[in-house]
């Protein structure tokens, strides 16, 4: 209903006003003119041609005379088609730019804003770094040791996708949360945004849940309710039938989830499970791994560069 109140909005402004940049002004114009006009001449040339009347205003006092709603559907009838036919089309177009993920000003601005403060911990890291070695020089290794922090700037990586996903989805927050892996199995939880939200740990230990679906399966996830999936379990069929939610006391067993794991790119072994909850159901659905895949590949390549600097700090030689 928002995006039809401001459809019309925006289109009935310039009628008001009496601005002719609208094109609906021009096609109400357009289909209320012309349409008539010639649906007019067609009908007195027929007319003149096939009765005994004389002029064209014999055929208009005849078509008012005889029947008026009949002679008015008949001039007006197209125009009214068309143009409702033309604003239901435009409507269509107004209504999909909307509701696209990437809204080509505003979203594209939120992602490039996220990535910067990303890049901005990390020169505020460097740039501070380089300003105090002039006067206290260091080794090549505690340099090294200093300026690099992957496990500090995977933190900002989690906590801007879920600003931006945020933003983009608009309705209400998504949480984000990163799990390692460790032996083909759930480790430990590396990440999570909002920070105060940290995940159940007794998730780690259970079999299965959605984490374990997620490696078993090797792919993306999704369930659109968790309360309707839970309460349904038994009625599941497909691959929502392998999908398993677990729910230790004390957590909220509302909203949407999916997740999907990440794979070393050298190796294909799977180093990380990202996972994506919303407190409202329906909010993460099919839709959501193909309308936002391009952005969340944009930070999982960066949390990809981040682990590999990380496992080359943790085996460089000393």
């Amino acid at each position: 209903m928002k995006i039809l109140f401001n459809y019309i909005k925006n289109w009935l402004r310039p009628i008001l006003f009496c601005s002719l940049e609208h094109p609906i002004l021009w096609k109400f114009i357009k289909y209320f003119t012309a349409i008539p006009g010639v649906t007019l001449l067609a009908f007195i040339t027929y007319s003149t041609k096939n009765q005994t009347v004389t002029s064209w205003q014999s055929v208009l006092k005849a078509g008012f005379d005889n029947n008026l709603f009949s002679f008015i559907i008949l001039f007006l009838g197209p125009s009214i088609l068309c143009f409702v036919l033309e604003i239901w089309e435009d409507f269509a177009k107004y209504y999909r730019r909307e509701k696209s993920p990437l809204k080509v000003t505003e979203n594209i601005i939120t992602l490039l804003a996220a990535i910067r403060k990303i890049l901005g911990k990390k020169m505020n890291r460097f740039g501070d770094y380089s300003s105090k070695i002039k006067s206290n020089p260091s080794t090549a290794t505690v340099s090294f040791d200093s300026i690099t922090q992957p496990m500090e700037q995977i933190g900002e990586i989690v906590a801007q996708l879920s600003g931006v996903l945020t933003k983009l989805i608009g309705v209400g927050e998504i949480k984000v949360v990163l799990l390692s892996i460790k032996n083909d199995l759930p480790h430990k939880f590396e990440c999570y945004y909002p920070p105060n939200e940290r995940p159940n740990n007794g998730i780690l230990t259970a079999n299965p849940t959605f984490f374990t679906s997620i490696l078993n399966e090797g792919s993306f996830l999704f369930i659109p309710d968790i309360s309707e999936h839970i309460n349904n379990a038994s009625k599941l069929h497909g691959k929502l039938k392998k999908i398993h939610y677990y729910c230790p006391r004390g957590c909220n067993p509302i909203g949407s989830v999916a997740g999907f794991p990440i794979f070393n790119k050298f190796n294909e072994k799977p180093i990380y499970i990202l996972t994506f909850k919303s407190n409202k159901p329906n909010v993460i659905d099919k839709t959501f791994e193909s309308g936002y895949n391009e952005i969340i590949d944009e930070f999982v390549d960066r949390i990809l560069l981040e682990h590999y600097l990380q496992e080359i700090k943790e085996n460089v030689t000393r």
